[in-house]
């Protein structure tokens, strides 16, 4: 299955110009780019290092004092907050 020339999905080698294959490569990393690049995932991102950030300072809050809380915010994000 994993020949190039009997396998199941056997195209045979595949040969590419340089400038094809850069051309492919730019075309990739242009479109990893966007994905990465995208809002939602900027949102995300800083849900996700929140929680973190929570998980190793929470329990050093809580043994000084358990009604204290921890809160953090991002330095020019107005509406996170928690």
């Amino acid at each position: 299955a994993g020949e190039t020339e009997k396998g199941f999905l056997a195209f045979g080698e595949m040969k590419f110009t340089a400038k094809e294959y850069n051309n492919l490569e730019m075309e990739a990393k242009q479109k990893v780019f966007d994905a990465v690049n995208k809002p939602e995932n900027f949102t995300k991102a800083d849900d996700r290092a929140i929680e973190e950030m929570k998980k190793i300072y929470d329990p050093v809050v809580k043994a000084v004092d358990a009604s204290y809380s921890v809160s953090i915010d991002f330095v020019g994000d107005q509406q996170k907050s928690s």
